[in-house]
Order: structure tokens, then C-alpha cells, then sequence
């Protein structure tokens, strides 16, 4: 479950093969699917095999590495879901990148699933009560949900204004508690957004 959101799950095709449905197996379906074999079988009338001869060869994909690390992604699972847990929630996002060079080590969403359910045919009432679930586990929160920023946006719109030479490091900003945005198409209704609390200077 630490690791289903990233890696996602197959399912049977168009072709009525296996490809992947989300996660990495979708989005690298064609890059690890790797070239299938083919295989000529001999069968008497009653259908029994009488010999079996390999024409192709199947062929491995090439190798897909991730950033992910693993024993991190397990740790920041479990301490993600047993803070939601004191908390009596079962929703929430982590994500763990390297800041040195964007590689993202840990991508966590809860709730979360069993991948496994999705290649075994006898799971089907499992699989109807996951897709049923309020909660929606299948959804990957970590790269699907919209969420305000809150207040950490604050430093790097500091730091876009000072590049761009909006404003200078002393410059003083008067906070009202609302940000009015002025409406080009209709000037009589702007766009007002409000804070907390007014901050003064």
C-alpha cells in the first residue's frame, strides 16, 4: 500500500492484454512492457497438449529507474497515516524531494490500496467496495488534488518580487486583510480575498 499510488496497477487491454492503468505502469506502459514471445502449441482432438515450441522469445523492457527510496517511502507512509490517525483522519499528502536537483523521494497519498486486488480475479468484491469507498483511495491526491498553499507560498513571492524588481528590500507592504484584485472586465466587481486578519505594515 506504501508504494500503490506510485507504482499504480495493470488491467486488460483493448487488445485483451495487460497495460498499465495508472501510476508509473500507465504512463511507462510502452517503455516497460518489454516485447511478448510467441509460442506454437500441438493439441491432440480432444484438446490435450501433445508438444509445445517456443518461435519468439519473449523480450525484457528496458530498465525504469525511479528516485523514489524505498525504505523512506515506507517510513514517511506509516508516520504519514499514524499522524492522520491522532488526528481521527485517514486523508493527507507527503511529499520528500532532494532539494538539490528536484528528485522526488517519497510521494505518499492516503488513503491508499492494495495494487494486488487489480490481477487477481477473485478479488471482485474487493475491488467494488475500493471503487465504491467514500474516500476515494484510488485517487492520488499527491498529484491530482488542488490545494491553496497557505502561508509557505509567502517566501517565494517574496523572493519572485525581489527578482523581478517589484519591489526593493526595505519596501513596506500596508495588509488591510484583503487582497483586492481589480476586474478588467467588469471594474465595479473586483475580486476580493481575504485574509485571516489584517497585519498592518
Amino acid at each position: 500500500s506504501a508504494f500503490s499510488h506510485i507504482l499504480g496497477y495493470t488491467g486488460l487491454g483493448s487488445r485483451m492484454t495487460l497495460e498499465g492503468k495508472s501510476g508509473i505502469e500507465r504512463v511507462y506502459d510502452e517503455r516497460i512492457r518489454g516485447k511478448e514471445g510467441v509460442s506454437i502449441t500441438y493439441e491432440d482432438a480432444r484438446g490435450g497438449v501433445i508438444s509445445e515450441r517456443l518461435k519468439t522469445p519473449p523480450e525484457p523492457s528496458e530498465p525504469l529507474s525511479l528516485t523514489i527510496d524505498a525504505d523512506f517511502q515506507r517510513y514517511f507512509y506509516r508516520r504519514l497515516k499514524d499522524g492522520l490517525a491522532s488526528l481521527n483522519r485517514t486523508s493527507g499528502v507527503g511529499i520528500a524531494f532532494d532539494p538539490r536537483n528536484g528528485e522526488i523521494l517519497s510521494l505518499v497519498s492516503l488513503p491508499s490500496y492494495d495494487s494486488n486486488i487489480f490481477t487477481d480475479r477473485g478479488r471482485s468484491v474487493v475491488r467494488a467496495a475500493l471503487l465504491a469507498d467514500s474516500r476515494e483511495p484510488l485517487f492520488n491526491r499527491a498529484v491530482s488534488g488542488a490545494y491553496s498553499p497557505g502561508s509557505t507560498i509567502k517566501p517565494l513571492v517574496a523572493l519572485a518580487a525581489l527578482a523581478e524588481k517589484v519591489v526593493v528590500r526595505d519596501s513596506k507592504i500596508f495588509s488591510d486583510g484583503a487582497l483586492e484584485v481589480p476586474n478588467r472586465f467588469n471594474p465595479e466587481s473586483p475580486s476580493i480575498f481575504l485574509d485571516w486578519r489584517a497585519h498592518g505594515w
